[in-house]
């Protein structure tokens, strides 16, 4: 479909055995992937490995890749991906703190006036 796509030949051409064919694709798409996620994530650090983790991906299914859409869609498709999945481990990992506990630490200074 995307034949027209130099990424699109260039996965192609991985998917059919060409190792440097990776590396070309890479090298086009770590900076751009890097700087999309990080705008998501807000950590340079987790940006960086989310990229590593986004091209293992596009390397495990380099025999399932069918040229559906553009390489650069299906890439960023792939790191938004596993930045929504890294958002919500960090949110889940955020410590819940109820509203009696808040009460508790005098998080209600309503409740503790004289006269209510």
């Amino acid at each position: 479909m995307q034949n027209d796509d130099p990424d699109v030949r260039l996965m192609l051409a991985f998917r059919d055995g060409d190792e440097a064919a990776l590396s070309d694709l890479y090298g086009r798409w770590a900076g751009p992937l890097l700087r999309y996620l990080e705008r998501m994530v807000r950590d340079r650090a987790v940006a960086e490995e989310l990229v590593q983790d986004a091209f293992i991906r596009v390397h495990g299914a380099k025999d399932r890749y069918s040229p559906n859409a553009r390489f650069s869609t299906w890439l960023f498709r792939i790191g938004r991906n596993l930045a929504l999945n890294e958002l919500d481990r960090a949110h889940r990992r955020l410590p819940h703190i109820s509203v009696d506990q808040t009460r508790d630490a005098g998080g209600d200074h309503d409740a503790k006036r004289p006269g209510r």
